[in-house]
């Protein structure tokens, strides 16, 4: 993708800037119908760049595993992976389950990095005392720190619901991840929701 304006400010900022790492924020999971949010932090030196580190969703899932065992557990030297349940989330609502997990994530990574630069992806999350956090559109895909956290969260979750699959397998959760599908769809309309399901999403509604 060609960079937007702003986004060049943003990243001509984060290389200007005194830190000397950078702290990447990034989500998975906001949208499924079933399964947790995942939040995921990765923290390298500002100027850390791998060619097989990109944004997850441009990569298989084999690719996104190689990158993490190969490239991301050896060269990160801190990374943090939370995750909230989805009676939690319908409890928050999910835009309360995602400040929380993302406050949660910079807290911890800087507890060993207290002076990196926090670059989310998407919205700004404002965290109580802290400074130095930046919200870019597309930082998974311009941001090697992000790209890093984005395969963090996003294999963390589908391993995570791969193993639903086994526990409940009328939804075809080792596929769709928990997300709309034709499978899901039939899953839920024959066996209703299972404990994992969000009964708080819309589409949910009629079947709990």
């Amino acid at each position: 993708m060609t960079p937007t304006s702003y986004q060049l400010r943003v990243l001509q900022h984060i290389r200007d800037t005194a830190a000397t790492h950078v702290l990447g924020v990034d989500e998975v999971g906001l949208g499924a119908w079933a399964g947790p949010v995942v939040v995921a932090g990765a923290v390298f030196e500002k100027g850390w760049l791998d060619p097989q580190v990109k944004d997850s969703k441009l990569l298989t899932h084999n690719k996104r595993v190689k990158a993490w065992n190969e490239v991301i557990s050896k060269e990160c030297p801190c990374y943090c992976v939370l995750s909230m349940p989805s009676t939690r989330i319908d409890e928050l609502g999910v835009e309360g389950a995602r400040r929380h997990l993302f406050e949660a994530v910079i807290l911890f990574c800087r507890r060993r990095f207290p002076s990196s630069i926090a670059v989310q992806d998407g919205e700004l999350v404002e965290v109580d005392g802290e400074s130095n956090i930046i919200a870019l559109p597309k930082a998974d895909l311009l941001v090697p720190a992000v790209s890093a956290a984005s395969i963090i969260a996003k294999v963390s979750r589908d391993l995570y619901m791969k193993g639903l699959a086994r526990a409940y397998p009328h939804y075809g959760f080792e596929t769709n991840v928990g997300y709309h599908s034709a499978s899901h769809v039939a899953g839920l309309e024959k066996h209703g929701p299972c404990p994992e399901h969000r009964r708080s999403y819309r589409p949910l509604r009629k079947y709990c």
